[in-house]
């Protein structure tokens, strides 16, 4: 994928770069724990320089989705879509279960 690839829109190349990123890691085409591409092949890709690559990076570290291990590289932690998905349906099938048996229950986030 090049830059010229990214849609021309007011989004800053670094999050364009990182919401690619994020989606092949919701994709599973990175997997959980698995070492993404060096900066310099991500950077290669992606036809940024390496410090843009590095903000993306950064972002999605703050998101939880990746984690930076220096003089390792980067690997993948998670994916939020995973545990927002999980966390709906148990709290889904607690409000059936707990209609169906007549008890009311509360729920407070």
């Amino acid at each position: 994928m090049h830059r010229d690839n990214f849609k021309l829109n007011h989004m800053p190349l670094y999050l364009q770069i990182k919401e690619k990123l994020a989606q092949d890691i919701r994709d599973k085409k990175y997997k959980y724990g698995e070492k993404l591409p060096s900066e310099l092949e991500l950077a290669a890709m992606f036809g940024v320089s390496r410090s843009t690559l590095r903000e993306a990076v950064r972002a999605l570290a703050q998101e939880g989705l990746v984690s930076i291990r220096r003089g390792l590289g980067t690997f993948v932690t998670g994916t939020r879509l995973d545990i927002s998905v999980i966390s709906r349906s148990c709290i889904v099938s607690l409000r059936l279960f707990s209609n169906m048996g007549g008890l009311q229950a509360q729920l407070n986030l």
